[in-house]
């Protein structure tokens, strides 16, 4: 990579996002690379976030159904109308 293309990246991801990659006095090409390899190793954690995002709301709801001795608990819990429009909302996009 030549130095023109170095500075468009860096222009585009900006300075002071690279600057936690130079730290330790890593030159420039270091510190992109640095980056694009936190880039991938973040995408390896998808798949596991996401189970981990499922799996907690689906335990949140069973909890609520169990508490409110309700499959539509968020139909009777008391909520702000600031909530409620939010709620109502979610259901939207869902549907």
């Amino acid at each position: 990579m030549n130095e023109e293309t170095y500075k468009k990246l860096t222009n585009a991801i900006s300075e002071e996002r690279l600057a936690v990659y130079k730290a330790d006095g890593a030159d420039n090409y270091i510190a992109l690379a640095r980056y694009i390899y936190n880039i991938e190793l973040c995408k390896s954690f998808y798949p596991l976030i996401n189970i981990f995002e499922v799996t907690l709301r689906n335990s949140m709801d069973n909890a609520l159904i169990s508490f409110f001795e309700c499959k539509d608990w968020n139909n009777i819990i008391p909520l702000l109308s600031a909530e409620s429009a939010m709620l109502s909302d979610a259901m939207l996009k869902i549907k």
